[in-house]
């Protein structure tokens, strides 16, 4: 019997061509079998149990999950379209050295002109928005994060210290500088800080806009209609009503971007925009500390990158901007003080995630659909983003917006550790934004892909493009609502100069009657102490907090209750607010160590509807 060798040339499994369509397939059942197995593996990957941990899983197992996640959903697909389309691919060597393509100046001209009109459309929304909506009850928890601190810094004359700032100095101080700009240290005038800051975002977000549609290959036309569509998409993430996408914590951050996208395209030069990378990045720990790890992870990688590239310049640039953001934070900050909040920097790090810990949610078998849907709209970012960036045929956009992608997708899988680190709905749609920024991008790219190569269609008519651009504006911002532009300074008035009262209405009621009594009996007392979730509570008597310990689901380690313990031992609150049934999380409850010190130095002071008093031994 005669036995043929079995070779590539002959072997009918493995021919020396394939057809595209054949290709096609594969590469399509690589991607939906590497999909479904990192789906299946998530529940399978477990990090040894951390002590602090109570719902006997690690901190950091969600985080690793993740990554597992990224790298067995889409490697594959790397290694396989490396192999079946050869050449066609970029390696990663050839794509990191990939050339930098100069500006058309052309175009940015003609978007320039739309951005203006884009931007004169936000400002109309925003003076057309009924401010008085903004006037109702407070968060006693969340906006107390921010109202107390900055209570206690005024109180303190300026302290940065008198509060333990476990979001960053900007992320519970922000009031301070619209308390200052009113007049006023109102809720309503904080509101109105938090508008403004959504207003920035969607300033910030139509540049981003504009320079991702200058650098996509369309004709002038077909671009403009892009960056008016996308921008509109881009925009809808950050809302003045709804704070789960891109919220107030972000606008640092959308500058960094907006910025990097001058520094990729600059030559290898001392360049004022590397600089800028860097400053941003020091600053922004005085910003948001999440945002600032976010950032400067990024921007470590981006350093690699120059490296890489042996673009030495800009990393030089890069490294001035960082002296000169370090100086900066000298310059303003005192030396004591800086370094407190460089070691409450550390803790929080250190412990956030063991105190907020919220296990995402099983991909497979759990029953929350939109945590699924977030993994696999990530493995579909990280596919599309694949095919359009590393396919050399792929000439949809140029090799600047390639590389800016690259750091962009690094930066939304680095940001959704926001999502895994508290897995309920919000933190998950937070942590997506900057995911779901690049998907839209996508998806509206092919579309018009699709609708500019149909054979009949051409977009020649520049009127007609404007008049579709002006209806499509119009509409989008509700015009037919300009007569409330008139209204919108008597209601800005309105909402930052809305007395308390008004925003403890409905359930909140009850607190009036707390207030009330808890004036009384604190009268001459120089500070107050609560130990309920409601941190709100000192900012609204208006007196100092007697630790610097506002939140007490921070003291759940031990270390940091010895901490909050040495400071009763110094203030000596005479009364405590103890307990509330009104509002709890049951934070306080669970503090041992406060409790028993607690117990062995304070009796039964009252008790007032939902809420127990307690005061000191004499």
């Amino acid at each position: 019997m005669k036995f043929n060798k079995i070779s590539r040339k002959n072997n009918m499994f493995f021919p020396r061509k394939l057809s595209n369509n054949w290709k096609g397939l594969i590469l399509f059942l690589v991607a939906a079998i590497s999909l479904i197995f990192a789906l299946w593996v998530w529940d399978k990957i477990v990090f040894p149990v951390s002590g602090m941990n109570k719902e006997g899983i690690h901190s950091q197992t969600d985080t690793l999950r993740f990554v597992c996640f990224i790298l067995i959903s889409l490697v594959p697909i790397l290694f396989v379209a490396s192999i079946i389309f050869k050449n066609k691919f970029y390696s990663v060597d050839s794509f990191l050295k990939i050339k930098i393509e100069k500006p058309i100046y052309k175009i940015e001209k003609s978007l320039d002109y739309f951005s203006y009109i884009l931007l004169a459309f936000l400002l109309y929304e925003f003076f057309s928005i009924d401010f008085t909506w903004f006037i109702g009850p407070i968060d006693i928890f969340h906006e107390g994060v921010q109202l107390t601190p900055s209570n206690n810094f005024r109180l303190s004359n300026g302290s940065l210290t008198a509060s333990f700032l476990e979001r960053g100095l900007f992320g519970n101080l922000f009031p301070i500088l619209i308390w200052f700009l009113s007049g006023d240290n109102s809720i309503g005038a904080t509101r109105f800080g938090t508008i403004l800051l959504t207003l920035l975002n969607k300033i910030l977000l139509i540049f981003l806009a504009k320079q991702i549609s200058e650098n996509i290959n369309f004709k002038i036309l077909e671009k403009v209609l892009f960056f008016v569509f996308l921008s509109l998409i881009f925009i809808s993430f950050a809302d003045y009503y709804d704070q789960s996408h891109f919220s107030r914590r972000f606008v640092i951050y959308l500058l960094f971007f907006n910025i990097l996208f001058y520094a990729i395209k600059c030559k290898n030069n001392l360049s004022t925009s590397n600089a800028l990378l860097g400053f941003v990045s020091i600053i922004s720990f005085l910003w948001w500390l999440d945002i600032a790890l976010y950032l400067n992870t990024v921007l470590f990688f981006l350093i690699i990158f120059y490296l890489y590239r042996r673009e030495n310049y800009k990393i030089y640039s890069t490294l001035i901007g960082l002296v000169f953001g370090i100086l900066t934070i000298l310059f303003f900050i005192p030396i004591p003080e800086l370094k407190k909040l460089i070691t409450n920097s550390f803790i929080v790090i250190q412990i956030i995630e063991v105190i907020g810990n919220i296990q995402y949610p099983s991909p497979l078998f759990g029953d929350d659909g939109r945590a699924t849907k977030t993994l696999i709209f990530f493995f579909l970012t990280g596919l599309f983003l694949i095919i359009i960036c590393l396919k050399k045929s792929n000439n949809l956009i140029n090799n600047n917006l390639k590389i800016f992608f690259l750091f962009y997708f690094i930066s939304s899988l680095i940001s959704f550790k926001y999502g895994l680190t508290r897995s309920d709905g919000p933190h998950i749609q937070a942590g997506s934004a900057t995911m779901l920024s690049i998907l839209s991008f996508v998806v509206l790219l092919y579309i018009f892909n699709f609708i500019i190569n149909l054979r009949k269609f051409s977009i020649k008519n520049k009127n007609l493009v404007y008049l579709v651009i002006f209806f499509t504006l119009c509409f989008n911002f509700n015009i037919q609502k300009i007569y409330l532009i008139n209204l919108s300074l008597n209601k800005i008035n309105k909402l930052i100069y809305a007395e308390q009262k008004d925003f403890l209405t409905h359930n909140l009621s009850d607190y009036k009657k707390l207030l009330n009594y808890y004036e009384k009996i604190s009268s001459d007392h120089n500070c107050i102490q609560i130990l309920t979730d409601e941190i709100a509570i000192p900012y609204l008597l208006n007196k100092k907090s007697c630790t610097s310990f506002n939140i007490m689901e921070l003291l759940k380690p031990e270390n940091m209750q010895l901490k909050f313990i040495e400071e009763l031992k110094l203030k000596k609150p005479k009364v405590i607010l103890h307990r509330s049934k009104k509002f709890t999380y049951g934070n306080g409850e669970s503090l041992t160590l406060v409790n028993k010190y607690l117990n062995d130095n304070y009796t039964f002071h009252s008790k007032i509807d939902y809420w127990t008093f307690i005061k000191i031994n004499k």
